[in-house]
């Protein structure tokens, strides 16, 4: 009886510890993370683009292009507003400037980058001469 009890004593516990266990978070880049909150800011606050740019470059200078690009999106590609991501981020960061100057020149604005093509492919079977009774 005392081994019954403690087995199912031990089941539980076992059991209860893969119920409580934490999930696993997914993990996401401090480039990443902090891109996204720049485009949320400056979605939120276009007026406040220099500044919010300039704090973003400040906080991760190593993530200089992505920052850019996110930037670029979050105004829609505006060429007056393009032309202040430049500058700010050429005064902040100038030793990514080379970076920066390359994630601006590849950056093509999701408006005009070409709609994904469908490739429907069907299988071609070989005629095959059909047996006859005889």
């Amino acid at each position: 009886m005392k081994r019954l009890c403690l087995l199912i004593t031990l089941m539980a516990q076992v059991f209860g510890a893969y119920a409580q266990a934490p999930k696993a978070k997914l993990w996401v880049s401090p480039c990443e993370d902090l891109c996204v909150n720049l485009i949320a800011a400056i979605q939120r606050q276009p007026a406040a683009l220099e500044m919010r740019l300039e704090d973003a470059l400040v906080m991760q200078e190593s993530c200089a292009a992505d920052i850019v690009v996110s930037a670029m999106c979050a105004v829609q590609a505006e060429p007056d507003q393009v032309r202040i991501i430049l500058q700010t981020a050429l005064k902040i960061a100038p030793q990514r400037s080379a970076a920066v100057r390359r994630a601006m020149a590849s950056y093509k604005p999701a408006s005009l980058m070409p709609a994904p093509q469908e490739e429907i492919r069907r299988a071609e079977l070989p005629d095959i001469p059909r047996a006859t009774k005889q």
